[in-house]
């Protein structure tokens, strides 16, 4: 019994060299996950960032959507009425064009049986 408790025993120096190894891999790796929170953070701190532009942008297009919408309509409603207009002229144009051919053609009439063209 007295050779296996040998077996596992270890000296002070030992205790003090495992340790330190043990601490030097514990401090390398709480410096690495350091490294990495601070890694993570500043990229959840970009891409929050990136969020907040973005949903500034869509507020500043929503308001500007809904600024120029009755400017919008009324544009359109402008266009309406001047097409409208437009067909008013070319339908008064096109009366005033046959009333034209109407009268030219009563004034030939008139003077063909008047007999003042020959």
């Amino acid at each position: 019994m007295q050779q296996q408790s040998d077996i596992h025993s270890i000296t002070r120096a030992e205790f003090e060299a495992r340790h330190s190894a043990l601490q030097a891999l514990i401090a390398q790796n709480e410096a690495r996950m350091i490294n990495e929170q601070t890694a993570l953070k500043a990229d959840v701190e970009r891409k929050f960032d990136r969020l907040l532009d973005s949903f500034e942008n869509l507020r500043k297009e929503l308001v500007a959507r809904d600024t120029l919408e009755p400017q919008l309509k009324s544009l359109q409603e402008q266009i309406k009425e001047i097409k409208q207009a437009q067909i008013s002229r070319s339908e008064r144009f096109a009366l005033w064009i046959a009333g034209l051919a109407g009268l030219g053609t009563l004034l030939f009439e008139i003077f063909t049986r008047s007999r003042l063209i020959p």
